[in-house]
């Protein structure tokens, strides 16, 4: 027995030793070694050795500065590339870098593929562990915000290294003598507040000099990473040393590009709606039936080019009128649909040329049954209405002139294209580093949603809510406006720049609005199913009583018709003072029938023939993203800090 606990006691004592060396190889570093090793970051995984940073940088009176950064690291691995990251919160201009004695070095910008909110300076070339080089960057920067009133709270040196920096040198250029001035110290997000600087200063005070041994890497608690110290400084100057930030927003030394752009888009767009203009007008003939025996479903397609779910109810009655059924008012809230027999005991049938849209729904109504009521169709309908819309989209006429339709599509791909350009111009042209925005590709989209929506408000031009549509085009426009805005990287264009870009983009596509002509043929039959919505309207009493004698069911007749062309409340008004016989296909049990019940009862019928199933499953998910070293501006402009990949 003894032997065994002896046994036992060695099999746990090297369990805890394993354990032990198996959890303490998880646990992090403790302060003391991370600054015994601090050149290589959190758990050494940084992969550089700072040996000295240098910084030297302008503050310009027009609010602009000027960096000159200089940094000698040895790789401690194998990297793609070393790279500095600067915050997107700012304007950047003229950014170059170089590598003397590095025959592969390759440079270029690009957004950072793991951080939003930063652009990269990548130094590709010779990164491999052992190799020690010396790399130099300079860029103008512009700053989008006003964080102190004449004055600017600047991030000299960034917060998001991911080595210590060593032997750092920091020389500040000011227009004049500041007024105050000072520095804060920690790391990110760690501040131990603003203390002034009272050492460095040149004989003039126009020139700071800063020196630090080390800055020391950090743990972010912000972003749950080690990050090398940053030196954040606060000045303010007498009023009028620096430009007013106001007036840095609206003309730069790059808003000639966005006018050159605007003026080749309006003037294009000009240009194509005087090309693509075909003047033509409606003329209305005041008609007292349907053109061309047209039924209601086409009339409504013709009138907006869609098939609304009016159009789809309206052709109910248009059977019924026409003596294909009948319809069963004893429920009102659940009529009943009955195919009209004939003497041999089978059904009345629609005509062989009648068009397959109508035999759709005609027949799928029924399904080979002689009664249904309104109710059975819920959730089941549906079916033969989409099929129905897709026969009459094949049947679609030819709406607007060929050549105003290109100069249209043209002027869209116009503002398309100088949406996407104008970010990539702006990258190349000014930024430096070969950098061309991808946000100019979500841009043109906007550009062509815009104007596919104003072409959707254009079809319903004779609709009753044509005002209503408008406005809510002039938000959208207003909105996609400001998603533009926004979208333009802030770090390209200054406020009035973009707004510029967007009103020109707006006044080109309202000419390419214009642009749109319709044929002649489609004004002629615009101008037939005009002047027959204006005898709806504007028909007098009296001419009405002398129709009823001739047509007892002019009403009904005419009612699916009045729903199509949004004019119901006109044409039901007008018989207020007459009596009304009810139609022949009307069944009901009421001492007398109230001809008002069909607009509810259609109404009714609209619900149930177009509900469709309900989803209803619900999915959740969610998605992650990932991190990476030498971002973190700090507490102010500019900053951003060292890596590799």
């Amino acid at each position: 027995m003894k032997k065994f606990f002896k046994q036992l006691l060695a099999i746990l004592s090297c369990s805890l030793i394993v354990c032990a060396v198996f959890c303490f190889s998880f646990v992090p570093l403790s302060t003391a070694s991370a600054k015994a090793d601090e050149n290589f970051g959190y758990y050494g995984t940084a992969g550089f050795k700072c040996y000295s940073y240098d910084v030297e940088l302008t503050v310009n009176e027009d609010r602009t500065i000027t960096f000159q950064e200089r940094i000698d690291v040895e790789a401690l691995r194998n990297f793609t590339m070393f790279y500095k990251s600067l915050p997107t919160d700012s304007i950047y201009t003229q950014i170059t870098a170089k590598c003397e004695g590095n025959d592969a070095f390759n440079f270029y910008v690009m957004d950072n593929p793991n951080i939003d909110g930063f652009i990269d300076l990548c130094c590709e070339g010779n990164v491999k562990r052992g190799n020690r080089w010396v790399y130099e960057f300079s860029y103008v920067m512009q700053p989008n915000g006003e964080d102190i009133s004449n004055g600017m709270i600047l991030d000299v040196v960034g917060f998001g290294s991911s080595f210590a920096l060593n032997d750092v040198d920091v020389t500040v250029h000011f227009p004049q003598k500041p007024l105050t001035c000072q520095r804060s110290y920690g790391g990110y997000n760690s501040s131990s507040g603003l203390v002034d600087v009272t050492e460095g200063w040149s004989n003039d005070g126009k020139t700071l000099k800063i020196h630090e041994d080390v800055l020391e890497v950090k743990y972010n608690s912000e972003f749950g990473e080690y990050t090398a110290e940053g030196i954040t400084l606060s000045f303010t100057f007498e009023k009028g040393v620096l430009k007013s930030f106001a007036s840095t927003r609206i003309i730069t030394p790059r808003t000639w590009l966005v006018v050159v752009l605007c003026a080749l888009l309006i003037g294009g767009a000009v240009a194509l709606w005087l090309f693509g203009k075909k003047q033509g007008e409606i003329v209305t003939v005041v008609n007292v039936k349907a053109p061309d025996r047209m039924d209601p479903m086409q009339m409504g397609y013709l009138l907006d080019g869609t098939v609304d779910n009016e159009d789809v109810t309206s052709m109910l009655y248009y059977f019924a009128a026409k003596g294909y059924l009948t319809i069963d008012f004893t429920d009102e809230s659940d009529p009943v649909l009955e195919r009209v027999k004939v003497f041999d005991g089978g059904f009345v049938e629609l005509p062989d040329d009648a068009p397959s849209y109508q035999k759709t729904l005609f027949y799928g109504l029924f399904k080979n049954k002689q009664v249904v009521s309104v109710s059975e169709l819920n959730e089941k309908f549906y079916e033969h209405v989409d099929t129905a819309k897709m026969q009459m989209h094949l049947k679609k006429r030819k709406r607007y002139d060929r050549k105003s339709v290109l100069c249209f599509v043209a002027n869209t791909a116009l503002c398309a294209v100088i949406a996407a350009l104008c970010p990539v111009l702006y990258g190349l042209l000014f930024v430096g580093g070969g950098y061309a925005s991808p946000i100019g590709i979500f841009c043109s989209f906007i550009a062509i949603f815009l104007a596919v929506f104003a072409l959707a408000v254009k079809e319903k031009e004779f609709k009753r809510s044509k005002r209503l549509l408008q406005g809510i085009l002039l938000v959208v426009y207003i909105i996609g406006g400001a998603i533009f805005s926004f979208a333009v990287a802030s770090h390209l264009m200054v406020e009035a720049e973009k707004i510029l870009l967007v009103v020109c983009m707006a006044i080109a596509q309202v000419f390419g609005y214009l642009t749109l002509s319709r044929t002649e043929e489609y004004n002629r039959t615009l101008g037939d199913i005009l002047g027959f919505k204006d005898f709806i309207k504007v028909t007098e009493e009296d001419k009405i009583k002398f129709m009823l004698e001739e047509n007892p069911e002019l009403y009904y007749d005419i009612l699916p018709y009045a729903q199509v062309l949004d004019v119901t409340d006109e044409w039901e008004d007008k018989f207020k003072n007459i009596t009304l016989q009810p139609p022949q296909w009307a069944v009901y049990n009421e001492p007398y029938f109230n001809y008002v019940m069909i607009n509810r009862s259609m109404r009714t019928a609209t619900r149930y023939m177009l509900s469709r199933p309900q989803n209803t499953g619900s999915g959740v998910g969610r998605s992650g993203g990932g991190g990476s070293f030498g971002g973190f501006s700090g507490g102010g402009r500019g900053g951003g800090g060292f890596g590799g990949r």
